[in-house]
């Protein structure tokens, strides 16, 4: 261990002090599971019930696509860049569910659902 490591082990405990690495992936897994750990008691059914439009779910899906092949690309050994155009379309599908991003054609699907101004 470094002399850091040790100083933050000695003030906050060594069960307290992850030591994880972008870089390598030291540790990742662990940092995973400790935030389980730590959202698990305080998760009950009610919290993850929800209901999805037909929309979000396609969109749900299609993120995950789009995701899946950016994981592709890296694990092909491609640059991070050549991932982008995938992780981009994948965030704003996920905006769109969220409603942080809607592009026009998805604000007029949503009120074509709607019966307004009569």
């Amino acid at each position: 261990t470094t002399p850091q490591v040790t100083y933050l082990e000695e003030r906050f405990g060594p069960d307290n002090l992850l030591v994880i690495s972008a870089k390598t992936g030291q540790g990742i897994a662990t940092i995973r599971n400790r935030i389980s750990q730590l959202l698990q008691p305080q998760m009950t059914n009610s919290d993850i019930m929800f209901s999805l439009t037909l929309r979000q779910e396609q969109a749900l899906i299609q993120s995950s696509q789009y995701l899946n092949a950016a994981m592709a690309t890296l694990s092909k050994g491609e640059s991070y860049e050549c991932a982008i155009p995938d992780l981009r379309k994948a965030h704003q599908l996920l905006g769109e569910i969220t409603g942080d991003f809607l592009s026009p054609d998805i604000l007029d699907r949503i009120f074509s659902n709607f019966c307004i101004g009569k």
